[in-house]
């Protein structure tokens, strides 16, 4: 059954979350899933360059250079998986004016595509190729492609974010478009390389750093879902990062309240990521050297085959993935 699914993965600083979701990522794509990737979210949620006022869609705001690189970074990943989808001029007019769609094709026929001036749809890897080298159109290509994404059922679309418990930290986005003494952050669901993926998760907590939900939902004139019609969006809390922990606590509760579905949406799903045990240390440690990691790399199994080396890792990584590596490539004193 082609359906939809929401998933927050939680855990400790160190037990493996991260790494749990470069898992799904390889092995959503091996699948035949098409999979955006934003593992960087406390970057993502500060460091946009500059952020503007979006032309076209009131109440909501753009980050050019962030399109850019999630334009390029999608179509470096899945281009070929683009070709064969489309988006027509309909679409592409919920998230532009008439005067950048227009733009947008005529610079489709400067690359050489075969448009003529009836033409009304363009294949996302060509919108993503001119949205990766247009600040202008970054942010409606990346719009554009994304909604097609998520509201087709030819292929399966899963969005994983690490760091998601970042978006909802007190916010580094100003302009005087949103708060005229520009003192007050823009929320990142107003935003519009966020918004979609917010939404869809549907999660508002009770205490986050900015008025995150005075906008929930798509705006009137997107009568779509928010969530994807075939595929799932997959998020990370970090505790490495700089966030209240009282705005992380806030979001776990949030999850757990969705995670019966009465709200008419989809449950979601919350995975906590404990600690190994001794068979998953053993067998972290066989990964470890088959892979060559540290100092496993040359001694022939003399670690992995002596049990008492084995909990002598255990013990002194706490059962933590990360440790667990970290005691394997720094040298015993």
């Amino acid at each position: 059954e082609k359906g939809s699914a929401r998933v927050l993965v939680t855990g400790k600083n160190g037990n493996g979350k991260t790494a749990l979701l470069a898992g799904i990522v390889a092995s959503a794509r091996v699948s035949g899933h098409i999979v955006l990737y934003m593992p960087d979210g406390d970057r993502l949620r500060r460091r946009g360059y500059y952020v503007e006022p979006c032309p076209h869609r009131e109440k909501l705001y753009v980050l050019p250079e962030i399109a850019k690189e999630l334009c390029a970074e999608l179509l470096t990943s899945h281009g070929d998986d683009l070709k064969s989808l489309t988006a027509d001029r309909t679409v592409m007019g919920e998230f532009m004016s008439d005067e950048l769609v227009g733009k947008l094709f005529d610079r489709a026929a400067e690359a050489g595509e075969s448009v003529d001036e009836d033409a009304s749809v363009l294949s996302l890897d060509r919108i993503l190729e001119i949205g990766k080298d247009s600040s202008s159109l970054s942010s409606g290509c990346h719009s554009t492609v994304i909604s097609a994404l998520m509201n087709q059922k030819e292929k399966p679309f899963t969005v994983v974010m690490d760091e998601f418990n970042c978006y909802y930290d007190h916010g580094h986005y100003f302009h005087g478009h949103y708060d005229a003494d520009v003192r007050k952050a823009i929320p990142l669901d107003r935003i519009t390389v966020f918004k979609p993926f917010l939404d869809a998760m549907g999660l508002r907590p009770t205490e986050a750093g900015t008025e995150m939900g005075t906008m929930s939902g798509p705006p009137d004139s997107e009568k779509r879902s928010a969530m994807m019609d075939w595929g799932s969006i997959v998020v990370a809390t970090s505790e490495s990062r700089a966030v209240r922990r009282s705005f992380t606590r806030s979001l776990s509760e949030a999850a757990a309240a969705a995670s019966s579905g009465d709200d008419g949406d989809c449950p979601v799903h919350v995975v906590d990521v404990g600690r190994f045990d001794g068979t998953e240390v053993r067998h972290a440690l066989y990964n470890f050297e088959i892979t060559g990691i540290g100092r496993l790399r040359f001694d022939r199994g003399d670690t992995t085959l002596n049990p008492e080396e084995i909990e002598y890792l255990r013990l002194v990584s706490g059962g933590k993935g990360q440790q667990l590596m970290d005691a394997c490539i720094l040298p015993r004193l």
